[in-house]
């Protein structure tokens, strides 16, 4: 099962380091929690209705922007941006999917909700495109393993991928994204952000551009905006600057594209771009909360997946745990890569490699190649609330909406 315990270079320290994160009310962010919206909902009906969570996937949500005309200080929505939840899921009759339809709609409602400044029914409308299995297609994926137990079956063939600790970049990052989340108590910031964090050579030079999509109705006039811009920017620069190592040069943009000569600025009638562009599921943040080009990455989003047969979101999820559990056993920085089979137990992984940046002594070997067998016996039982599922399903189900996941270290 643990195939190899490998040494690879460590993204921090090379001379070049990039970072990215869109906020929570950024489009495909807002796609993604949907999606993970959707499939909670999908899960707590079953599992209180039958008891089990069935093969299902709700992972295909995109927004399409609608039709807003605004100023400063004021605003309608000519045309409502559309919701299309896409997916499948066993075959059910009409009352089941009316309520199980009816649920989302309110559940998904209200997490908007919570990132706008007024409710998301007068801004979205939501399109039901979930598909149902025909009878003998609606199949769990569950089998038995080589001694007669009944087992989950991966329900996919994928790579997933875990590390920790972030690096330096990485938690200035979402450290500064919370921070913005703050300032939004204090200035008109919408939900709508983005952070492209660069590190760049030897003498650390680290630049953050910024996109902040400000809430018009909350603003004067253009004026306005670019005192509260310049404000939130100076704000900005002293959090981070705080931050990182005191030879470090900083520098801090937001906004780029602004055109003081002629008043122009990114300033929205929510405080998110979903109003009037587009959004789809899987193009977000990844399960670690940024988007990391300089690591290894798996190309499976985890948002809107089935926790209890999708190897996609459950691998991706114990990649993340298992780094975790390694990286403070040996203090050394810890990648893990997982791959599933199709139709083979979940609890039986093709590939699990372990990647630190230095050597690992013999005992540290054997500690962790204990520690991997020991964590994947323990996800892999039965859950006790739910005897059906397995306690890594559990695990997933207990910690929520995914696109808040964190690393702690």
């Amino acid at each position: 099962m643990l195939n190899n315990i490998i040494f690879s270079a460590n993204p921090t320290e090379l001379d070049i380091e990039t970072v990215e994160k869109k906020g929570a009310g950024h489009p495909d962010s807002m796609a993604d929690a949907v999606a993970e919206e959707l499939a909670s909902v999908i899960n707590d009906y079953f599992l209180s209705k039958y008891g089990v969570i069935p093969r299902y996937n709700a992972d295909l949500v995109s927004i399409f922007g609608g039709d807003v005309e605004f100023d400063f200080g004021r605003g309608r929505v000519n045309k409502k941006a559309t919701i299309d939840l896409g997916g499948n899921m066993p075959y059910l009759d009409e009352r089941e999917i009316a309520e199980i339809r009816s649920i989302a709609e309110q559940q998904i409602y209200a997490y908007l909700t919570g990132i706008l400044p007024f409710n998301a029914e007068d801004l979205f409308q939501i399109n039901w495109r979930v598909n149902c299995y025909s009878a003998q297609n609606a199949v769990f994926f569950q089998g038995n393993d080589h001694q007669g137990h009944s087992v989950a079956l991966a329900e996919d063939t994928v790579v997933a991928y875990g590390f920790c600790p972030y690096s330096d970049l990485e938690q200035l990052t979402l450290d500064t994204s919370q921070y913005m989340n703050d300032l939004s108590r204090e200035y008109p910031i919408g939900s709508d952000t983005k952070i492209m964090s660069i590190r760049h050579g030897i003498r650390n030079e680290i630049g953050l551009i910024i996109s902040i999509g400000f809430k018009a109705l909350e603003i004067q006039d253009y004026e306005d905006y670019s005192v509260a811009k310049e404000n939130v920017r100076d704000q900005i620069e002293g959090f981070a600057r705080e931050r990182i190592p005191d030879d470090s040069t900083l520098s801090v943009t937001v906004n780029a594209a602004d055109d003081a000569e002629q008043q122009k600025g990114y300033y929205l009638f929510s405080g998110s771009a979903a109003e009037h562009d587009k959004g789809t599921s899987g193009k977000g943040n990844h399960l670690s909360g940024v988007m990391t080009p300089f690591r290894y990455h798996s190309f499976e989003s985890v948002f809107g997946k089935n926790p209890a047969f999708h190897a996609g979101k459950i691998y991706n999820v114990l990649s993340f745990l298992l780094a975790q559990e390694i990286a403070e056993q040996v203090h050394s920085r810890v990648d893990t890569i997982m791959v599933s089979q199709i139709g083979a137990p979940l609890s039986c992984p093709r590939a699990i490699n372990i990647l630190t940046p230095k050597k690992l002594s013999d005992q540290h070997r054997s500690q962790v190649s204990n520690l991997v067998g020991n964590e994947m016996q323990k996800y892999f039982t039965a859950s006790e609330p739910h005897p059906n599922l397995m306690k890594i399903s559990e695990e997933i189900l207990r910690r929520g909406n995914l696109t808040q996941f964190k690393i702690h270290y």
